[in-house]
């Protein structure tokens, strides 16, 4: 009896789909399996009659549970059902939605909650990660699990260790929109705890933020890992710039949750004064001065930006609009004044105003432009006479530069 001959083909494609599903089930057997663990605490409850007793039912409005599960599957893991099974990391989840109530917005559902810690097989933490800032309403919290979530994983598994994370996800930020920021203050909190050396650059860099409280995370990072800056440099000078800003008592309480540094270290977060900054650091300051201003109108919701109150303890414009000597002295009960401050502060003041690359919107960029020529205008310098009557044809600019003008032309009589 004669053999049917396969044909050649048709033995290559044979051995072609057992090659796929060998190793299809090897990958399968081989994807790394996550045990998850939601504690989730609801917005609103829905009360139930169950046997006669009335039962109250969780309502949430985005169901995080089984979005996590989709995209962890969708980015090759595979999810242990219980804790019985083996699994290679955990991924401990924490979400609490909660309604607010307010005279101007109403009834309105915020995240209250939202952190993650991955652990690996051995108890270890692979990385925590706070998200309740950044994701302060359900659709950021939605966008950040179904498209977000697996890359911070597979990127965690790429560094060595927590810190070099952190550090890798900070280093992607050198945007200036709000998004951002926010999104930045969970890995900076957490190296705030890490408390590791290596995080020193990335806090100094933190201390020109545009998000006062970042300012403050990265100064009180800095004293705890005992950071030194260099004597008359530009980084000693936005170190003690954050001291005139405000608002550390609640960076300790809600953010680091941690109140003792405000003990610890009382002497170095002493409130120091936007003059005193200038007549200890001169010119420098001033740049960096207005460059806060800049700051100011770009994130107009993002932190404190003066402490107000007292002659010595006022805003970077009131300081800056008094770069004369004679209004130095007058309102700084006497202190010495450099005309030299006058010559930079007019000369940078044009410079800006001048710019037309400056990173604000319209809107912002108006506002930002306002207050440079009410700046000029109280300083009253002729140099800025041409710039002025330009401005003065913009319609959004107009009011304020006339008045400018008016100043300049009252202190020549």
């Amino acid at each position: 009896m004669r053999h049917k001959r396969i044909p050649v083909i048709a033995m290559a494609g044979l051995f072609l789909n057992l090659f796929i599903l060998i190793t299809g089930l090897y990958a399968k057997t081989n994807e790394e399996k996550i045990l998850l663990n939601f504690d989730l605490s609801a917005g609103s409850y829905l009360i139930k009659q169950k046997e006669g007793k009335e039962v109250k039912e969780p309502v949430f409005e985005y169901d995080i549970r089984k979005d996590t599960i989709n995209a962890l599957k969708e980015g090759g893991f595979s999810i242990a059902a219980d804790a019985s099974q083996n699994y290679d990391y955990v991924l401990n989840i924490e979400y609490s939605e909660k309604y607010s109530h307010s005279q101007y917005f109403g009834k309105r559902l915020m995240i209250d909650e939202f952190d993650l810690i991955m652990l690996d097989d051995n108890k270890n933490i692979l990385f925590k990660e706070y998200r309740g800032i950044a994701s302060r309403n359900v659709k950021r919290v939605e966008s950040f699990v179904k498209n977000d979530l697996t890359a911070l994983i597979r990127d965690r598994f790429e560094q060595k260790d927590e810190v070099t994370f952190q550090i890798f996800r900070l280093k992607k930020d050198n945007s200036k929109n709000v998004k951002t920021l926010e999104e930045s203050m969970g890995p900076l909190i957490r190296l705030f705890e890490l408390k590791d050396s290596r995080s020193i650059p990335v806090f100094v860099r933190y201390l020109r933020s545009c998000d006062c409280r970042q300012r403050w995370i990265a100064k009180f990072a800095l004293l705890e890992l005992q950071y030194k800056p260099a004597k008359g440099s530009e980084d000693e000078i936005c170190f003690e710039m954050v001291n005139a800003m405000g608002g550390e008592s609640t960076i300790a309480y809600n953010f680091i949750h941690s109140p003792d540094v405000l003990k610890q270290y009382r002497k170095e977060i002493r409130n120091y004064s936007y003059p005193w900054l200038i007549m200890t650091y001169g010119c420098p300051a001033i740049d960096l001065m207005i460059d806060n201003l800049r700051c100011q109108h770009l994130m107009p919701y993002l932190g404190c930006w003066s402490r107000g109150g007292n002659i010595y303890d006022v805003k970077p414009v009131v300081v800056l609009s008094h770069l004369t000597e004679e209004k130095w002295k007058k309102r700084y009960r006497g202190k010495d004044f450099n005309q030299e401050w006058n010559e930079h502060a007019v000369n940078r003041l044009i410079n800006d105003m001048e710019n037309k690359n400056v990173e604000l919107k319209d809107k912002q960029k108006s506002r930002y432009l306002n207050t440079l020529i009410e700046i000029t205008g109280n300083i009253a310098d002729r140099r800025a006479i041409n710039l002025l009557e330009n401005f003065a044809k913009n319609e959004e600019l107009a009011e304020a530069s006339g008045k400018a003008i008016q100043e300049i032309q009252k202190r020549e009589k």
